[in-house]
């Protein structure tokens, strides 16, 4: 999975818990497709971190992403055998 490009959005400051959430969309290129395709990622990070908060909410959504795209074959999987 190769990440094109991303954009930030609908970001706002949850004082509450002390993070900042968002949407970021990727444009993700996949082993298995061809054409680059968009995915939308809601998340949050934490307000204060070691690195700037575009790194970690970008970070965020690529790791979210790809634990999503690890868990689809198996969800698929048991639809199956259902």
């Amino acid at each position: 999975m190769r990440i094109l490009s991303s954009e930030i959005t609908h970001a706002r400051r949850l004082r509450d818990f002390g993070c900042v959430e968002a949407v970021v969309t990727l444009l993700v290129k996949s082993e298995g497709r061809v054409v680059p395709h968009e995915v939308r990622v809601l998340t949050s990070v934490p307000l204060h971190g070691a690195t700037p908060l575009r790194d970690r909410l970008l970070t965020s959504a690529t790791q979210l992403h790809a634990l999503r795209q690890r868990q689809r074959p198996a969800a698929a999987t048991m639809r199956q055998a259902a």
